[in-house]
């Protein structure tokens, strides 16, 4: 009964996992600097970066992007979630962003972290050379006006390198340089 209930557990949470790919981009973190008017005072700051991608359970794949946003003004600043964008090296756009935490105002002199899941567009695998590099497109919107911010990424793919020694035996004559 016992071997029963450890799998039926074991079932049920496997069957609720995404399964992640690590990526990275670079810069990571790419940090970003909002002053709408060039004499007046930086509004916002933050920070952003490409985390991860993952294949959610129905077989879907997203592309997650962490987002940490500083409202330095006296005014709330908040996230216009279409104006969330992402574009890939072959230049398809990612699907429609989903914003988690979805509460878009940061309060003023206030920090807000976010995750946002970008799907990936169809007919598209998570090696495929359309992500060599992406954009991400943020639009910040305040009472008084607003602000587009696009933030590129190149992906890095890494190198293996084997770094065990190799050994050769050989008979002949002659000369081996």
């Amino acid at each position: 009964m016992a071997r029963i209930l450890v799998l039926t557990a074991l079932v049920t949470l496997a069957g609720c996992q995404a399964t992640y790919y690590r990526f990275h981009f670079d810069p990571s973190p790419s940090p970003i600097s909002i002053q709408p008017d060039p004499e007046g005072p930086v509004r916002a700051k933050g920070l952003v970066s490409v985390v991860d991608g993952r294949r959610m359970e129905r077989g879907l794949l997203e592309l997650r992007v962490r987002l940490r946003l500083e409202n330095r003004s006296d005014e709330p600043l908040s996230i216009d979630p279409e104006g969330l964008g992402l574009v890939g090296s072959d230049l398809v756009d990612f699907g429609v962003a989903r914003l988690d935490p979805p509460e878009t105002v940061v309060p003023p002199h206030e920090e807000r972290i976010y995750e946002v899941f970008f799907p990936y567009p169809a007919d598209t695998s998570l090696s495929a050379p359309g992500i060599d590099g992406v954009r991400l497109s943020l639009r910040l919107t305040w009472p008084d006006g607003a602000v587009t911010v696009d933030v590129p990424f190149s992906r890095l793919v890494p190198v293996v390198v084997d770094s065990y020694p190799t050994w050769s035996f050989g008979f002949g004559y002659g000369v081996y340089h």
